[in-house]
């Protein structure tokens, strides 16, 4: 057992040694041009490495046929299918780990008809890690769990998903005298296809409002420019501030609901407009 242990420890270092020595930035992206479709999406990098978890990418982008940034990201591991090597796929289904507002996200991309589909899983992730998401004058904070399926080809990436906000808060203007929205949970399914995101199944819950709704982001670059179409049923919840409800107040009910108010928005995610 001890000189299977030894032989097992003189192979590991063999195997990093030779590893080390090899020229894996240039390796890599002669076998991401290899890889590479025309009209398919295209991964570049700063520089790339071995590590234990894999092939590592710093400062890695993956970019549209057109060169448009669909994300990017500090730091990208992933490791391709043996069985994929061999059969000739590519390596497909290639794995992926990357790490987004500190927390890791898991993607599986295979190949389809068309194209390259992606299963995404990204679970209990602090957007307070990145300041929050910007929307408007305000900035949304709260922790996301959310699943994805986007394919990539030839035409528009299209997909669909659902996204999860726990312990979800808005603010805007000064600390002190500004808005601040709480809310429990707040849950958005979505389908992209055209550059068109179509909301469905958006709910709110307290503690300091209550609501449902749907819309459209027709998807601009860069994204905070993004138009906007969303109309939604609120009501105040039993935690909500004098300033909430006053805002409130100021909507419109909907026909037949006078205890409730609709909020429609339009403009874009940076601008967003009340429509009264």
């Amino acid at each position: 057992m001890r000189r299977l242990l030894i032989v097992l420890g003189v192979a590991a270092v063999f195997v990093v040694a030779v590893a080390a020595s090899l020229p894996v930035d240039s390796l890599v992206r002669r076998g991401l041009a290899a890889v590479h479709q025309p009209g398919q999406p295209e991964l570049v990098f700063e520089s790339a490495a071995l590590r234990p978890s894999g092939l590592v990418l710093e400062n890695a982008t993956l970019r549209d046929p057109q060169g448009k940034q669909l994300a990017a990201t500090p730091w990208l591991a992933l490791r391709p299918s043996l069985i994929g090597l061999v059969r000739g796929a590519r390596g497909f289904p290639w794995t992926f780990r990357v790490t987004v507002c500190g927390t890791v996200a898991d993607v599986v991309a295979d190949m389809v008809s068309g194209g390259i589909a992606a299963d995404v899983r990204w679970q209990d992730a602090d957007l307070g890690v990145c300041r929050g998401v910007p929307v408007g004058k305000g900035s949304l904070l709260g922790h996301v769990d959310t699943t994805a399926r986007l394919t990539f080809g030839s035409a528009l990436p299209s997909g669909d998903g659902q996204f999860e906000l726990r312990d979800a808060v808005f603010k805007a203007g000064p600390p002190a005298t500004g808005l601040i929205v709480r809310a429990a949970t707040a849950t958005v399914r979505w389908t992209l296809a055209d550059s068109r995101l179509e909301l469905s199944g958006i709910t709110l819950k307290g503690p300091d409002a209550e609501g449902n709704g749907q819309g459209e982001v027709r998807l601009g670059t860069p994204f905070p420019k993004s138009e906007v179409d969303l109309d939604l049923d609120l009501t105040p919840g039993t935690g909500a501030p004098p300033i909430l409800r006053a805002l409130l107040d100021l909507l419109p009910p909907p026909d037949g609901q006078p205890s409730h108010r609709r909020l429609v928005l339009t403009g874009t995610i940076e601008k967003p407009e009340v429509v009264r």
